[in-house]
């Protein structure tokens, strides 16, 4: 996991953003990471958008240490979140 500003995101990761449109810089995953509590990296309730190269299904969780609402990101998907998710992930799965 290492963050990243604007749009320049490591390639083959689960990329997470800020703002919409894959901008705005975060945090990237690869295959198997895991995170319980995305305050640890400044994140928590920050996701906008997220684009997934990984080559793994991750997830995004609505609260801390997995709970809540879950969320799929699939493989080779980009996707701007809707009013009623966005800024609402707190742990990532992968």
């Amino acid at each position: 996991m290492y963050h990243f500003s604007g749009s320049d995101c490591r390639a083959d990761s689960l990329c997470l953003y800020k703002d919409g449109n894959y901008r705005g810089g975060g945090v990237s995953f690869e295959s198997g990471d895991r995170l319980p509590d995305l305050n640890n990296v400044l994140m928590n309730d920050q996701l906008t958008s997220w684009s997934n190269d990984s080559g793994v299904t991750c997830y995004w969780y609505q609260h801390a240490n997995y709970r809540g609402a879950s969320h799929e990101m699939r493989n080779g998907y980009r996707i701007n979140l809707p009013g009623n998710e966005n800024d609402t992930a707190s742990s990532i799965r992968c």
